[in-house]
């Protein structure tokens, strides 16, 4: 949720102006006591910013380009401006910009980046600027890695665009735990980037392996499995790997909702008989408290 006093100026105004659904002009004259707003018919008007690619023709600068045009493009705050419609000089501005250059084409923001290569290291520089205030750029950054690297730094700095703008912590770089089928039977859990890249399994076993649950900090996932014909719940790592079982009572152990601070996870249990939920150790899988108690089916605890 935004907060509107932490908005930047530029794009505050754009809001409210269209979330209030009136312009300067058609503002209620001062003997006008009655203002309506049509909250049934609102529309959004996003920020436009350009991202012209680097100069450099390089793969690791065309894979910046996308991501971040991705990135801000889906984050539901801004409008990416074509780029046939760019009439700088890219190559003579470098990271500046020339600002009436960026106004002619409507841009509000405009994002700059340099890559450069040695080896298998790369250095990025980006710098975002708002037209309005000229050539100084607004927020800067310099991030080293290597190549393999290119993605997630790309999806950092986005992120602290959005912060610059909204206030809030982007979810740039954040990932996705889903279930597939095996071709020969079962089902195992992968892993990717939240845009789709990168994908990777999680489970390696040719088991049922359903259910997939992130902890708060991201670096473990809680699943139930019937790798011992029992639908116990295990813990695996971020990248994967060997799979600790953490709870193994007779019946369903499924439905993990991981506490705040990741130390506790609820969860159904039927082991007497049936589903109800409880919350156990997430260290131990020792039962902390039942929470409910009678006839009816309970799963699904959030």
């Amino acid at each position: 949720m935004l907060q509107a006093n932490r908005l930047k100026p530029a794009l505050f105004v754009l809001l409210c102006a269209t979330l209030l659904g009136v312009s300067a002009h058609e503002a209620p004259a001062d003997d006008d006591k009655t203002v309506v707003i049509d909250v049934n018919n609102t529309q959004r008007i996003l920020y436009p910013i350009a991202v012209p690619m680097s100069v450099s023709d390089s793969a690791v600068a065309k894979q910046v380009a996308d991501v971040a045009g991705f990135d801000l493009g889906v984050s539901g705050w801004f409008r990416i401006l074509d780029p046939r419609s760019f009439l700088a000089d890219l190559e003579a501005e470098g990271l500046s910009i020339d600002p009436q250059r960026w106004k002619d084409v409507g841009a509000f923001g405009v994002m700059k980046y340099q890559v450069t290569e040695s080896g298998n290291n790369v250095e990025m520089t980006f710098r975002l600027y708002e037209v309005e205030k000229g050539n100084t750029p607004v927020l800067s950054r310099t991030y080293r890695g290597q190549k393999s690297d290119a993605r997630s730094l790309a999806h950092k700095w986005c992120n602290e665009v959005v912060k610059y703008y909204t206030g809030e912590d982007g979810f740039f770089g954040s990932k996705l735990a889903f279930v597939t089928k095996r071709r020969r039977g079962g089902k195992r859990i992968l892993g990717m980037d939240f845009d789709g890249a990168n994908v990777y399994s999680l489970t390696r076993n040719t088991s049922l392996n359903i259910l997939p649950s992130w902890s708060p900090n991201g670096s473990k996932l809680a699943f139930t499995s019937y790798m011992r014909r029992n639908p116990d719940l295990y813990i695996v790592g971020a990248g994967g790997g060997r799979p600790k079982r953490l709870t193994r009572y007779r019946g369903m152990n499924t439905g993990a909702s991981w506490s705040p601070d990741g130390s506790k996870i609820a969860m159904t249990l039927s082991k007497d008989g049936n589903p109800d939920i409880y919350v156990v150790s997430a260290s131990t899988g020792r039962i902390l408290e039942r929470l409910t108690n009678n006839r009816a089916i309970e799963t699904s605890p959030s």
